[in-house]
């Protein structure tokens, strides 16, 4: 409770929060400046075409602090100079609700997935305890989280079952099995009017364009995820999304167990700090992760994409000239304590996507307009200096 926050909120960010309440639950107080603070009313809206036609678009809108337009100018001065920067570029984001569809189950991200695993009753039992959002919360509303299951020991004890009750490495195929077959009935569903039920591999609208762009360009992509590398990766590359320029910084599963090759031994990088890949460590990425930024030294413009605020600390340490922070805030005005949750997101992002539909396509067409892939798109509002912003 002493890092929660209030009650309501808490129970707000338990409630959409991905992979875990725990994982996502705080968006805490985070230093700011030269930021003016932002009303919902005064969100102005995004031409039509950027993001998707039709109803979706009319509920999108978007919102930028005072750097964002000095930022610009910046980036304009650049492209004045060099047309293309690709060069230059490096993209930092998160997977589950950044990549993946803000609206799937929490059951249906990387920790959730492994819920699939046939591990036998006792596994469920103790995973189910673990992942009841339901039960666990702040008093009196909810019961208290145990002390092994706060903060960064959420992951831990996770992983710690996984291998207790000997995750085996075929699993992992077989998860992502289950997850599209249910994708598969939940779209069918749908199409036949009868509800069905969203599921990991909806991907957020224009992600794949996002990495098409990156790897015809050569961008590097780096995706800082609390969940886990080898879900990660099976699901990128069975939709599309993988490719040379793409690494992925998570937990990492390490097999081979008294010369059993399949069974789960452990999972990284937990051995060298004692902290797993959390929403509490994405600030030591950068340390974190040499073997990618030491490729990359020359690459002074950084773009950073998320769904939560804590998704921008993966900003720290890195060295740049310019870092442009994106963050899609999957809220809509109804939900309980929105103007409070929409002045946390202001603190940390430079651009807030906002509404039920938002997609890449804004970050989209700056990036082409960057890297010079096709004929240079025009974003009004974003890649243009806001005057008197």
């Amino acid at each position: 409770a002493e890092y929660m926050g209030n009650i309501q909120r808490a129970q707000i960010l338990c409630q959409i929060g991905p992979g875990c309440a725990l994982q996502k639950m705080a968006a805490q107080q985070q230093g700011v400046s030269s930021m003016r603070e932002h009303k919902p009313s005064q969100l102005d809206p995004l031409p039509m075409g950027i993001l998707p036609h039709g109803p979706a678009a009319a509920r999108s809108t978007y919102w930028s602090n005072s750097e964002w337009s000095k930022k610009m100018e910046q980036m304009n001065s650049l492209l004045a100079a060099a047309p293309d920067l690709s060069g230059r570029l490096v993209v930092v984001m998160d997977f589950d609700r950044t990549i993946t569809d803000p609206c799937v189950h929490w059951k249906h991200e990387c920790h959730g997935l492994l819920t699939m695993a046939p591990l036998g009753d006792d596994f469920q039992a103790e995973y189910s305890d673990l992942t009841d959002f339901e039960k666990y919360g702040l008093p009196p509303i909810k019961q208290p989280w145990p002390a092994h299951y706060q903060k960064e020991k959420w992951w831990t004890h996770a992983h710690m079952l996984l291998v207790k009750h000997g995750f085996r490495r075929p699993m992992i195929e077989s998860i992502i099995d289950q997850a599209e077959q249910q994708q598969a009935a939940d779209v069918a569903a749908r199409k036949a009017g009868s509800g069905g039920r969203k599921v990991s591999y909806l991907f957020r609208p224009g992600v794949h364009e996002l990495f098409n762009v990156c790897k015809e360009k050569g961008v590097p992509v780096l995706v800082v995820s609390a969940g886990i590398s080898d879900l990660i990766e099976c699901i990128m590359k069975r939709n599309g999304l993988w490719s040379d320029n793409v690494h992925v910084h998570s937990n990492r599963m390490v097999f081979g167990v008294d010369g059993d090759a399949d069974r789960l031994a452990g999972i990284l990088p937990e051995s060298r700090d004692g902290m797993p890949v959390c929403s509490y460590s994405k600030g030591l990425s950068y340390e974190r992760c040499p073997e990618f930024f030491s490729q990359h030294t020359t690459r002074d413009l950084l773009v950073v994409i998320g769904d939560r605020s804590r998704d921008t600390h993966v900003r720290e340490g890195v060295p740049c000239t310019i870092d442009m922070k994106f963050g899609f805030f999957d809220f809509d005005k109804e939900t309980p304590n929105y103007d409070q949750v929409l002045v946390e997101y202001q603190k940390v992002f430079d651009v807030l996507l906002m509404g039920v539909d938002t997609s890449f396509s804004s970050i989209n067409k700056l990036l082409i307009r960057w890297t010079k892939w096709a004929q240079a798109t025009s974003v009004p509002g974003l890649d243009e200096p806001v005057r008197g912003n």
